[in-house]
């Protein structure tokens, strides 16, 4: 699966990312976002909101207007944000929660989680042991969002460490997707 984060929920960068071949595209929301005009540029393409802050109510509405997804960016949101028909949410991970809290996370109602590599152009086996941990003490499916100027060959090692899918820049997503494509099947 490859997503591609968008920095605002601008029709012409969604459309862009969608014909650049994103599956889905991700982008902040708030109570006040174009989340209907935004569904609309996704069209077939899932589209997910990039959650800071929010009440259940406004989550409630954002979906409604179109949001198929969230990734909640803080685990300090209220809890009720994750209850809806059919919700789908991810929580967004990072290396330095300790090993009780990752644990936790298995059980949330939660359809995945999402690691952050931190901004950097190499990816190391520091990276590779921080994503490892992170899925094996979650237990969910792991997303990873690709920093700016990741190499899209990174694509077949983050594959073999446990991603199921990739956030990848809004200049990369052509290039992971043709990585992607390239894989050999596990």
């Amino acid at each position: 699966v490859l997503f591609r984060s968008v920095d605002s929920l601008s029709a012409g960068a969604i459309e862009a990312a969608v014909a650049a071949g994103a599956e889905a595209v991700l982008a902040p929301v708030s109570a006040t976002a174009d989340v209907k005009g935004a569904k609309a540029a996704a069209g077939k393409a899932a589209l997910g909101g990039l959650l800071e802050a929010g009440t259940k109510a406004e989550v409630d509405q954002l979906e409604k207007d179109g949001c198929d997804f969230f990734v909640l960016r803080s685990a300090n949101l209220p809890a009720d944000v994750l209850q809806g028909d059919d919700r789908s949410a991810m929580l967004e991970l990072d290396s330095s929660l300790p090993d009780a809290v990752l644990r936790g996370v298995e059980g949330l109602n939660l359809d995945g989680a999402v690691y952050r590599i931190p901004g950097s152009e190499v990816l190391t086996v520091q990276h590779l042991l921080q994503l490892r941990r992170a899925g094996g003490l979650a237990s969910k499916p792991l997303f990873v969002a690709a920093p700016d100027g990741l190499a899209p060959d990174s694509a077949a090692v983050l594959r073999d460490a446990g991603a199921v899918g990739l956030i990848v820049p809004a200049t990369a997503v052509a290039e992971f997707k043709a990585a992607v494509a390239a894989l050999p099947q596990p």
